[in-house]
């Protein structure tokens, strides 16, 4: 099958349903540091994920000395930032799931509504008074205690909407927590996946104008898309597979965004790339 026999059969499956509408709109910041503070005064960032100039998470960490019962504690806690925040956490009781990328963050998920949201803990037992030198550790518990690139599943309440996102971390409990980006899907009820939206980082090199790079190829769970100048300012990407049944379709409209392929039986696909000014296919594959 030649690519123009194969680009006009695709066209024909393309106008046989509507594409979905979905956008992924992803935010990277430069990687944000919180120390600990007091618990008094705890370090703190307030996160805006839709960009509207309100905040819809705030971050605290805290950690203190209790000389009388000789330990120190840490505690790294999501909280409101408003009261009656109607903003959720993924995850049980106040306890918020650590996610890895590729997973699912949708209605199906136990979903958090509380004042604040328990994320990590770490108590040490010390010796002397305000004395730096642990002795041992006396308990850690969360989610979150000392993992990296792990994923917080979010979703906004707006009004009768409902937005699913994630923010991506670092955390070590006993000295800094690390905010890198996050993004969430535009499309209200719409699920999104923990990663999905952001940039590759290990795709080297930049696209020339009009071509799209595929990482990894093969693909087992997850496949990043690298777009050329062409195609980053809004384009359809499209899977079909070897009998020309389109088995995935969404659009986007930046340079980079990772899909969840998980779902797709492994073999040999056409992912194609279109816009109203040029259109690109190529060749990936799926193997586990």
């Amino acid at each position: 099958m030649n690519l123009k026999h194969y680009t006009a059969m695709a066209a024909s499956f393309l106008a046989l349903k509507k594409e979905s509408d979905a956008q992924i709109i992803y935010t990277d910041i430069p990687d944000t540091i919180i120390y600990i503070g007091s618990f008094a005064n705890p370090e703190s960032y307030a996160l805006d994920l839709n960009n509207d100039g309100q905040t819809d998470f705030r971050f605290d960490f805290s950690g203190a000395q209790f000389a009388s019962s000789g330990y120190e504690i840490n505690l790294f806690t999501l909280n409101e930032y408003l009261s009656g925040n109607p903003n959720q956490i993924e995850g049980n009781m106040h306890d918020a799931s650590a996610l890895i990328e590729g997973d699912t963050i949708s209605k199906a998920k136990p979903w958090i509504s509380a004042s604040f949201v328990y994320m990590g803990y770490f108590a040490s037992s010390f010796s002397g008074y305000n004395s730096s030198t642990i002795v041992s550790q006396f308990f850690s518990s969360g989610n979150w205690v000392n993992v990296n690139n792990r994923y917080l599943g979010v979703r906004l309440i707006l009004s009768t909407d409902t937005l699913y996102g994630w923010i991506r971390m670092d955390v070590a409990v006993k000295d800094s927590v690390v905010i890198k980006d996050y993004a969430y899907n535009t499309v209200a009820g719409e699920e999104i996946i923990a990663g999905e939206g952001s940039i590759p980082v290990n795709v080297d090199g930049k696209n020339k104008e009009g071509d799209f790079d595929i990482f990894p190829n093969p693909a087992a769970s997850m496949m990043h898309l690298k777009l050329g100048e062409e195609f980053a300012n809004g384009s359809m990407v499209t899977i079909i597979d070897l009998s020309g049944k389109k088995v995935f379709s969404r659009y986007i409209s930046t340079a980079g965004v990772s899909f969840n392929i998980s779902q797709l039986m492994k073999g040999t696909y056409f992912i194609e790339i279109k816009n109203n000014a040029a259109i690109k296919v190529k060749k990936f594959e799926i193997a586990r």
